[in-house]
């Protein structure tokens, strides 16, 4: 038993490290395909222009070895993962420009889009945004018929959403280049920005949305009715794929028989509700349904080594309770 979780855990750091790995070659490039205005400076400067390409390259290089060495010292921590990606992600593009021998703390523009859209463009967020309005309005409509009048109007909430996050998107994006070049700054606006991206990631037609307040006042009693019951058969059915990935996932450091996969599957369903809001954090959210379930009725489906290793996974999900109930994830 202790074996197989061993070798599960170092397949699992394999191949965090692999990705890492990926991540970090990525950065070389970036680093490497450094602007050409670097050059022309460097004539003004002591260090011969030809001398800045090598340092450029060093530097890519550098911050390669930089986010392969600090990912591979945080793969201990499994609940951290996510946090220590998005951290090392962060650090590593923050890395200062070495300039004619100066070293200049500059991170570059395009870095915000990284940070909020994971790297899309912001043509490419619009159109996913009105794919997503699109798909909002025709689960309305398929759940109770709306006349032209309803959907005109949550069409306009939506593109109110639509308009209201890119006005907080630009204004961030101020924010990030008023200190993309202050170190001590920098690392203030990679925590604003989290609530931004992570609504990005979880759906900006949310509870909170003006889509939802208007579809509210929108549907009469009969349509609220047949909408209300499509949306918690679509929440469970939803909710029970996570469970079962989880568990799935669960598995390959903690080997279950299949009695003890459908037994804490079944509870899960039974014990926890449906969140309201799925996103990014759906591993944590299923964890810390587990974790909260009475030990009396959760500990008899497992043996002592199989509890002894969930106890672990249930107390870093526990930890990650303040994140989740700050996003919205939890109650």
């Amino acid at each position: 038993m202790i074996e197989g979780i061993r070798m599960a855990n170092t397949s699992c750091m394999f191949r965090s490290f692999n990705r890492c790995a990926q991540r970090a070659a990525r950065w070389r490039e970036r680093c490497v395909a450094f602007p050409s205005s670097v050059e022309r400076d460097a004539t003004s400067n002591s260090t011969p222009a030809r001398a800045v390409g090598p340092a450029v390259k060093r530097l890519g290089l550098g911050i390669a070895v930089l986010i392969v060495v600090t990912v591979a010292a945080s793969l201990g921590s499994p609940a951290r993962a996510q946090d220590d990606w998005d951290a090392v992600e962060r650090d590593a593009l923050a890395q200062p420009a070495v300039m004619g021998g100066a070293v200049n703390f500059e991170i570059p523009e395009e870095t915000f889009d990284q940070w909020v859209f994971g790297g899309k463009t912001s043509s490419q967020v619009t159109k996913r945004l009105d794919s997503l309005l699109a798909l909002q309005v025709d689960s309305v409509e398929r759940a109770c018929s709306l006349s032209d009048g309803q959907k005109k109007k949550l069409q306009l909430a939506g593109r109110g959403d639509v308009k209201r996050f890119f006005g907080s998107v630009e204004e961030m994006r101020k924010k990030f280049r008023e200190v993309r070049r202050d170190q001590n700054r920098v690392n203030n606006i990679w925590q604003d920005l989290q609530p931004l991206r992570t609504r990005f990631n979880s759906g900006i037609f949310d509870e909170v949305s003006l889509f939802c307040k208007v579809l509210k006042r929108t549907l009469d009693p009969e349509q609220s009715a047949q909408y209300e019951q499509q949306e918690r058969e679509r929440r469970k059915f939803r909710y029970q794929a996570k469970v079962e990935l989880v568990v799935a996932m669960l598995e390959k450091g903690v080997p279950l028989r299949d009695e003890q996969r459908k037994k804490l599957v079944k509870l899960l369903l039974e014990e926890a509700d449906p969140p309201t809001k799925f996103g990014e954090y759906d591993y944590y959210v299923v964890l810390y349904h587990a974790a909260k379930l009475p030990e009396e009725t959760l500990k008899p489906i497992f043996d002592d080594a199989q509890w002894r290793a969930l106890t672990q996974v249930f107390a870093q999900a526990k930890g990650m309770e303040a994140h989740l109930k700050r996003n919205g994830f939890i109650q």
